[in-house]
């Protein structure tokens, strides 16, 4: 007969088997037996591989490095689960974390002129810290797309909240059970396209002469800094722009009848071809150079 078991560690395994039977002399068999470690097969090196089990997470491509799982689990006092330093395509799935730590991240940039592709992958945290770090010091030209983020104080954000320089973040969700969504007091020149986004506070602490394009904005949207221009965005909520600001641009975008447009202590403002259901847009006497034009309103 042929008996088959498996064990779940390693290490010298004392057993036995008894077979009875009515019409057979009974049988039993014992032995000693070591079990030893698992052979794991990690083809690209990237400490994944294709074997599971007790080799750990399986990689959904062994031939190729960059595309890889993503270490889940726990995080301490300001450590990152994953520091990326090359170009990173994560294997489909979804991804929970347990951030403990008071500045910490799941993803954390650690070299300029990278790119992350979540490849649809839902990344969820427990309500605190950072989803994906992007941006310190000389860390800049960044791109994040396809990233599903879901229960952080911050989904994507900075050093001290400051993005790099030229980070684009393109067809991404941010979860309403996150705080905000991108947050980047500093940096120049960012690129958010084609995102949908649930969060609180779309907040958008954004760099200097940041483009939205494409986006749909079901959170609250408040902007932060100079030389914005949002085209073509689907806006259902609030939009609050105010103080020390300059130079915004607002074309083509679509506010909703549950959406409104608030203009507060602002400079060069250009609204135009915009459309309005319902809502409109108000400022106060002290925005100067405004410009408001080929705009529709539907009653």
């Amino acid at each position: 007969w042929t008996y088959n078991r498996s064990f779940s560690s390693y290490g010298t395994i004392n057993w036995n088997v008894t077979c009875n039977s009515s019409i057979f002399q009974d049988q039993f068999v014992a032995d000693t037996i070591p079990i030893g470690a698992a052979s794991c097969t990690d083809g690209d090196s990237d400490g994944f591989n294709v074997t599971g089990g007790v080799c750990g997470v399986i990689d959904c491509d062994d031939t190729n490095a960059t595309i890889r799982p993503i270490l889940n689990g726990t995080s301490g006092l300001d450590e990152n689960i994953n520091n990326l330093t090359t170009n990173l395509t994560l294997c489909a799935g979804t991804y929970e974390f347990n951030l403990t730590g008071t500045n910490a991240a799941v993803i954390a940039f650690r070299t300029s002129n990278l790119i992350l592709d979540c490849d649809g992958s839902t990344i969820i945290g427990n309500g605190s810290n950072i989803g994906i770090f992007a941006g310190e010091g000389g860390i800049d030209n960044l791109i994040i797309r396809n990233c599903n983020l879901s229960n952080f104080s911050i989904a994507i954000g900075g050093d001290g909240y400051t993005l790099g320089n030229n980070v684009t973040i393109e067809n991404c969700t941010f979860m309403g059970d996150n705080t905000a969504s991108v947050e980047g007091n500093g940096g120049y020149v960012g690129h958010i396209f084609n995102n949908t986004i649930y969060a609180a506070y779309g907040n958008m602490y954004h760099a200097e002469g940041t483009e939205y394009i494409d986006n749909d904005f079901i959170a609250q949207i408040r902007l932060y800094g100079s030389d914005a221009v949002l085209t073509s965005n689907i806006i259902r909520n609030e939009t609050l722009l105010e103080g020390a600001q300059s130079n915004l641009t607002f074309s083509s975008n679509n506010f909703t009848s549950t959406s409104s447009l608030n203009l507060w202590d602002l400079d060069d403002v250009n609204i135009t071809n915009n459309h309005f259901y319902g809502q409109v847009f108000s400022y106060e006497s002290t925005n100067e150079g405004r410009d408001i034009v080929n705009n529709t309103i539907y009653s």
